[in-house]
């Protein structure tokens, strides 16, 4: 909404300019400058994007992320025994070291990730996550638990952290799973 506002000002802001103008020799000029600045407030957020490198490296990672996830399913469906275990385990390591990045860019401390994958032959998310079970510190004695999209604290009061209900969004969209599937402790 405010960048619907910046374009409207800039509009008004260079009819006014036109019409000070003292003489109309200098129309052309104005205008030109005018319009150079209108096309930068109507880029902006395009910039601002493009500026952000965190938005790609988000982007990128979970374009990654989901085609390890189609990769690993198709590779664990046409195994059978230690090698199917083989790579489950190592699906596993890896993502709980990716997750264990995210919870360290969010300015959290991990200590333990659990991740479940759901090994059901006949399920339609065969060898997807299942659950993620998060461990983390914060550095401050207070102990939360994350239940059905809200944190609370052991005695049921409802808070909310924005660093955890990020990291819990992040986690869903890369791995596409639900919002319940994910239990965050922090210690």
């Amino acid at each position: 909404m405010e960048w619907v506002k910046q374009i409207f000002v800039t509009g008004i802001m260079t009819e006014l300019i036109l019409h000070l103008l003292p003489d109309k020799k200098y129309d052309k000029y104005v205008r030109l400058i005018c319009g150079v600045i209108l096309t930068m407030v109507c880029i902006s957020p395009i910039l601002s994007f493009f500026n952000n490198k965190n938005n790609i490296k988000n982007y990128i990672n979970i374009f990654e992320k989901i085609g390890q996830k189609y990769d690993y399913q198709t590779m664990i469906g046409n195994m059978q025994g230690a090698d199917q275990s083989y790579y489950v385990q190592n699906y596993i390591e890896v993502n709980s070291k990716y997750i264990n990045s995210l919870v360290l860019e969010e300015g959290l401390n991990p200590v333990d990730c659990k991740i479940v994958l759901d090994m059901d032959e006949n399920s339609e998310t065969y060898g997807s996550i299942e659950t993620i079970t998060l461990t983390v510190t914060d550095g401050k004695n207070s102990c939360y638990e994350k239940n059905s999209g809200r944190i609370s604290n052991q005695s049921g009061v409802k808070q909310y952290s924005e660093e955890l209900l990020a990291l819990v969004e992040t986690i869903c969209v890369t791995y596409e799973i639900n919002e319940d599937s994910i239990h965050v402790k922090i210690t």
